[in-house]
């Protein structure tokens, strides 16, 4: 079995008409209706050109040739305007995208569970999110949710870091829930750096807020998964560790390992040495299908994040071992048994 810890919502075309009304009316005429129908969900997902993402296949078409049996769905992240100043508009719009994840997680009961995209409006405190997070899970039945470490979107303003109190009321209701938090970069509203580094940069500095601080003491029941591999940790370990040891500071090669680490690298190098670094029981298989990596790789006739191939074929890694990262450690943090 295959579990895909990391896939986003291939929305109907009706989401992204619905999401520029909420822009133009700045939630003025309140939340409205999308006008969504199951058919156009149907479609969305059988649509080898849906939004631009879906590559050589439909995303049901790209599950099956990855063997991929269950994704965990959470919205598109780059649409979720973090940074929009209208509080209604940025929730509405959250509200929306996940009851459509709800709905696709009815449409194919087997094949999709709910990830919840959270209303974290910028310079405003995360109740709505609370609020969101806890409605996704409670009534609609969802494992998890993105978590956007810079909800200034890298438009000048700068996000409290991830120690600061700002963040704790939803911290808490995560360890309430006992639902993880994937860290995931939103949108970006810079051309600074192209909008794929700034996912990793983003998640990077993440993981050393937490590592670096007090937050994984202070809430030791905090589940967190790290979108694409970490970003730069696994493969810069050695410098944050020799850092901390220099000043004296806490030891930090520990605290790596009480996060853990999807192989969203759309490369078999980078993901054996991913496993490696951080073990077996700190790395989920995740593909972000259909995404970035939805592209043909020439080298293997497959796309670049089918990678289920690569890791099977990892001479030191067990039968065991495989079946945790491909499935059983997704099965045991996302409650997937309950």
């Amino acid at each position: 079995m295959i579990i895909d810890c990391h896939a986003h919502l291939s929305p109907p075309p009706e989401l992204n008409a619905y999401r520029k009304w909420l822009l133009e009316t700045d939630g003025s005429e309140g939340i409205g209706d999308p006008k969504i129908s199951d058919d156009a969900i149907r479609a969305a997902l059988n649509n080898v050109d849906n939004d631009k993402n879906s590559g050589p296949f439909s995303h049901l078409d790209g599950m099956l040739e990855g063997n991929i049996d269950v994704q965990l769905l959470s919205p598109r992240p780059n649409q979720m305007m973090h940074s929009h100043k209208i509080d209604k508009v940025v929730q509405y719009f959250a509200k929306s995208c996940n009851d459509i994840i709800y709905r696709t997680t009815q449409l194919w009961q087997d094949k999709f569970i709910g990830i919840a995209g959270l209303p974290q409006t910028a310079g405003k405190p995360v109740d709505a999110a609370v609020q969101e997070l806890e409605r996704c899970v409670t009534e609609l039945g969802f494992k998890g949710c993105m978590l956007n470490p810079d909800p200034f979107e890298n438009s000048g303003p700068k996000s409290p870091p991830l120690w600061d109190p700002y963040w704790h009321p939803l911290y808490e209701k995560l360890v309430e829930l006992d639902v993880p938090c994937h860290i995931h970069g939103m949108g970006q509203k810079t051309d600074r750096e192209a909008y794929n580094h700034y996912y990793i940069d983003e998640v990077s500095t993440a993981i050393l807020g937490f590592v670096g601080s007090n937050i994984l003491d202070d809430f030791p029941e905090l589940k967190i998964l790290a979108s694409h591999g970490g970003g730069s940790i696994p493969y810069q370990m050695g410098r944050y560790i020799a850092g901390a040891r220099k000043h004296k500071q806490q030891e930090l090669g520990s605290k790596f390992r009480k996060i853990y680490y999807d192989t969203v690298l759309h490369d078999s190098n980078s993901t054996e040495f991913l496993i490696k670094v951080m073990g077996v029981d700190n790395v989920l298989f995740g593909t972000e299908w259909p995404g970035l990596g939805s592209v043909i790789d020439p080298d293997t006739g497959r796309t670049m994040d089918n990678l289920a191939p690569a890791i099977n074929d990892i001479n030191w890694l067990s039968q065991e071992d495989k079946d945790r990262i491909l499935c059983r450690n997704a099965e045991n943090i996302f409650n997937l048994h309950t």
